[in-house]
C-alpha cells in the first residue's frame, strides 16, 4: 500500500509538454509578416537572469510574401552557446551566413527583442 502511494504521489509531480504542431496555413494566417530571406550573421547571449541562452540571427529579407516587413529581422530562438555553456532545444535549428529560408514572423512583445517565429 505505501508503494502505491508513493508511486501515485511522485507520478503527481511528474509533468511533461506536448506540443501540437500547427499547419502551414495556419503559420501564414498567424504571423504579420512572410519573407524570404537569407541569414546574414547569428549570435548567442545569455538572458538577464542568466538562466537561458538564447541565439538570434540577422536576416536580410529578400522577397516579401505578406506584410511589409523592414528589411531586417533579427530572430531570437531558444537555446546557443555562450561563455563555455551549449544549450540545446529539440526542433531548433540554428541559421548559417547565406542560408536561405522562408519565414513566417510576427514582432516580439515590447518586452523582447526582435522577432519571434
Amino acid at each position: 500500500m505505501k508503494r502505491a502511494c508513493l508511486v501515485i504521489a511522485f507520478a503527481s509531480l511528474i509533468s511533461a509538454t506536448t506540443v501540437i504542431p500547427a499547419s502551414v496555413e495556419k503559420l501564414t494566417r498567424d504571423s504579420s509578416h512572410v519573407v524570404e530571406a537569407v541569414a546574414a550573421e547569428s549570435w548567442s547571449r545569455w538572458n538577464p537572469q542568466h538562466n537561458f541562452i538564447y541565439t538570434y540571427t540577422r536576416f536580410q529579407v529578400t522577397a516579401s510574401l505578406k506584410g511589409t516587413p523592414p528589411s531586417n529581422l533579427i530572430v531570437k530562438q531558444l537555446g546557443g552557446s555562450d561563455e563555455g555553456y551549449t544549450q540545446k532545444v529539440a526542433g531548433v535549428r540554428g541559421w548559417g551566413p547565406g542560408e536561405r529560408a522562408v519565414r513566417g514572423s510576427f514582432p516580439a512583445s515590447q518586452h523582447r527583442r526582435g522577432w519571434q517565429l
